[in-house]
């Protein structure tokens, strides 16, 4: 049994054991490193009801911006960090702060504690983290009185249920959150798009892999690190049927479907073929979660642009999924960049300043699915 899975399974033996953690809704505005910021910097922590196999998570920063109007910006973003990153670095790199400033959205920023991941990465390829909690069985050790009380939660129930808190406590628009996520965080977010479609009206995913990319081979360290660098060996459809399946199973009807933006360089550590599979993958999700079937309901149309350099800038491509007048699926597929986010600011690590900006593309491609910008 090699390390990763020796520290596993050490983790849910910790598991057993009853505990409840502080919770708070909304602490003192906190410190923020660096220069100052017009909003409010919040720190804040779920409950934690009996034990659950979260590793110390729960934990989570908020910025509400200066110019938030609970009647006027009823949407939330949210922002999944990379490893070895903060959430504040994530916020300044991406320049975050300042589109919040100017359009009035919240932003969330759960934070991934060092206890589950020492490189506070997100766990996106353990199997407990590509699938929904069942909080039915919260009621059942209730109900029996059982003890220890071992209730079954993920990284994934965790996030949502800090995106329940704070729709309801600042009094947004249920289940029209906005997603971005980069590298562990990009890939995290695409389980989430996938296993909790109706929680989210859009997703971002930037230098992520597809849903199930390592269910075959979690377990192996190097199997791991070769899929991460090559691509996984899981085929699109199979993730595509897998996600809706994690969805509840159950198709919209034409009602819901997950749009989603994709971004990630040629030149880093990740082959591009992640950004491919992806878009793969959510183009067959959408056929299933539209009418339940592999049927190709959706009616796609595939383009594809090229836009040069100019300057410093890096040249890129677009494909472009359009399924009726809106753009399902946008991959973006940057020429010489490497593993950071594209156009951020270059003073903070992981961000290359000559790619397009992504953060100003995913917000103006969420506007067409009902973020209002201003």
């Amino acid at each position: 049994m090699n390390k990763f899975l020796l520290t596993f399974v050490s983790l849910m033996a910790l598991s057993l054991y009853s505990f409840n953690s502080h919770s708070s809704s909304s602490l003192a505005n906190s410190s923020l490193e660096g220069a100052p910021v017009a909003g409010q910097w919040i720190e804040g922590q779920i409950e934690h009801v009996g034990m659950e196999l979260d590793y110390g998570l729960g934990r989570y920063y908020l910025y509400v911006p200066k110019s938030f109007e609970s009647k006027k910006n009823r949407s939330l973003v949210v922002m999944l960090h990379g490893c070895m990153q903060k959430p504040e670095d994530f916020a300044r790199g991406s320049r975050m702060f300042e589109q919040s400033e100017q359009h009035g959205f919240p932003i969330l920023f759960p934070i991934q504690s060092k206890t589950a991941n020492e490189y506070k990465c997100w766990n996106w390829f353990i199997p407990i983290n590509q699938v929904r909690a069942f909080p039915y069985l919260s009621d059942f050790v209730d109900f029996w009185d059982i003890s220890p009380r071992v209730v079954f939660k993920n990284e994934m129930d965790i996030v949502v249920k800090m995106i329940s808190r704070i729709t309801r406590e600042y009094d947004l628009e249920r289940d029209s959150a906005f997603l971005m996520g980069m590298s562990a965080g990009g890939s995290m977010a695409s389980n989430l798009a996938n296993c909790y479609p109706r929680t989210f009206k859009a997703v971002g995913i930037h230098h992520g892999v597809m849903y199930i990319a390592a269910a075959l081979s979690w377990f192996d360290m190097d199997e791991l690190t070769r899929i991460t660098k090559e691509g996984s060996n899981v085929d699109p459809a199979v993730s595509g049927r897998s996600g809706f399946m994690c969805s509840s199973g159950i198709p919209t009807y034409g009602k819901k479907v997950m749009p989603t933006i994709i971004f990630q360089g040629t030149n880093g550590q990740m082959d591009i073929k992640h950004s491919e599979q992806i878009a793969r993958q959510f183009s067959i999700f959408n056929d299933f979660l539209d009418d339940g079937l592999y049927n190709l309901s959706m009616n796609y149309s595939i383009s594809k642009e090229l836009v040069k350099s100019t300057g410093d800038k890096y040249s890129y491509t677009t494909y472009t999924w359009m399924s009726g007048d809106k753009p399902l699926t946008v991959r973006y597929s940057v020429d010489q960049m490497g593993h950071a986010w594209s156009g951020g600011d270059g003073d903070y690590k992981f961000n290359d300043e000559k790619g397009p900006d992504a953060t100003k593309i995913m917000l103006k491609y969420f506007n067409k699915y009902g973020l209002e910008l201003k």
